[in-house]
């Protein structure tokens, strides 16, 4: 059995309700959120990224609120929402004429703002990407990687995965992207099977029973969020909901 510390954090993931990768990704985002909330507030080089992305998502920058940290969050927003009143201020009215360079852009480029005022528009939005995103795609790479490696090894990884609920559809198709031995594909693929089958079972089940001839036999507790892990095991986790 592995010591590495990327295999305990598999097995302790994998033994939560929910795809472990996506319990990873979303702690692994947590925890970037937090270190800069609690020791890179006033340091410029982090400020200055923020900037440019301006904060972060919608999905991490409500990650704040789960930190707790409210003092950093409101010199973060401060500073964001000062950058935004002045850019206000400088803006004039821009009309948008019928094929105005900001049009032309617009059908290009299906990301930039378009129609009246565009340039402000584009201004007041991020210039890069949302600093937790880039983070947790890194990490979340690892954390399939790591995967695939101890999925075979000896007391390694196979048993626990198909004892969980296995992999969301979206970081199996990640993992079927990443690996690269036949023997580890094949293990995968099987446990990954053993998991759905559990999965479309509960769900038989929980129809079952909200039929009125069978309302009578208690729901139980797999049965009962069979729906909601299935909404999960196909779009991936909701940050907090599994906590």
């Amino acid at each position: 059995m592995s010591t590495d510390s990327g295999f305990h954090n598999l097995v302790e993931a994998l033994r939560q309700p929910g795809c472990a990768v996506c319990r990873l990704k979303i702690d692994s985002a947590d925890g970037f959120v937090e270190s800069l909330l609690y020791e890179g507030v006033t340091d410029p080089d982090r400020r200055h990224t923020l900037r440019e992305s301006q904060g972060y998502c919608f999905e991490h920058a409500w990650s704040l609120e789960r930190t707790g940290a409210s003092l950093g969050t409101a010199i973060i927003t401060q500073d964001l929402l000062q950058r935004a009143v002045k850019a206000v201020d400088e803006a004039r009215f821009e009309a948008e004429g019928a094929w105005s360079r900001h049009r032309v852009r617009s059908l290009l480029r299906r990301e930039q703002a378009e129609g009246a005022n565009a340039a402000l528009s584009e201004r007041l939005g991020p210039h890069i990407q949302c600093p937790a995103c880039l983070w947790s795609d890194n990490m979340e790479r690892l954390f399939v990687e790591d995967l695939l490696k101890y999925l075979l090894e000896e007391k390694g990884l196979l048993g626990t995965f198909e004892a969980s609920d296995g992999l969301c559809l979206p970081h199996f198709r990640r993992a079927l992207g990443l690996v690269r031995d036949e023997e580890v594909y094949l293990a995968l693929i099987r446990a990954q099977q053993v998991v759905w089958e559990r999965l479309i079972d509960d769900l038989g089940e929980f129809v079952r029973k909200n039929d009125h001839r069978f309302q009578h036999e208690r729901m139980g507790k797999r049965e009962g969020d069979a729906w909601l892990r299935a909404i999960s095991t196909m779009v991936g986790a909701l940050p907090g909901r599994d906590k």
